[in-house]
């Protein structure tokens, strides 16, 4: 799992696992919006999975190659490290199923990175930074127009 900053929050993977075991699983690191998969088409599970925790579907137009995998989570690693304490963070993945699956959160995260930051630009501008984590989602799944109205829903559910 990744913020809406890139940052690692958790990474494991299960194959094969209970449905809703593995939904718990993902709660406890908090509430997704963006359930990314490597393969196109997406395995109807995770679908499942998805639909089950109101999270949107990133599925890459192609199923992701064994290289593109490899660079961009290299390229996550080192940048890892580099952000640690004393550049001694290191970053391991446990086998191919945890690569691959911090392959596609990472490959979806760069796809959806500009809107991200536009969101938090504009949010700057209204002083409600520290709602960017209700609005993206919110208008990721067309629950408001823009950021403006966003804002506007927050703050009448608040009242």
């Amino acid at each position: 799992m990744l913020d809406l900053h890139g940052r690692l929050l958790h990474l494991s993977s299960r194959r094969d696992e209970n449905k809703t075991k593995l939904a718990r699983e993902i709660l406890d690191h908090g509430d997704p919006f963006i359930i990314a998969v490597d393969v196109c088409p997406a395995p109807k599970t995770v679908e499942k999975i998805a639909s089950s925790l109101g999270a949107l579907m990133w599925v890459p137009g192609r199923s992701l190659t064994v290289a593109e995998k490899n660079k961009v989570v290299k390229a996550f690693k080192r940048e890892y490290k580099e952000a640690s304490p004393g550049g001694r963070g290191e970053l391991k993945t446990e086998d191919r199923h945890e690569h691959d699956a911090l392959a596609a959160a990472l490959r979806a995260f760069k796809s959806q990175r500009t809107f991200f930051i536009k969101v938090e630009d504009a949010l700057r501008n209204k002083h409600a930074e520290a709602l960017l984590d209700e609005v993206v989602p919110m208008l990721m799944a067309g629950q408001a127009e823009n950021v403006t109205n966003a804002v506007r829903a927050l703050s009448k559910r608040r009242k």
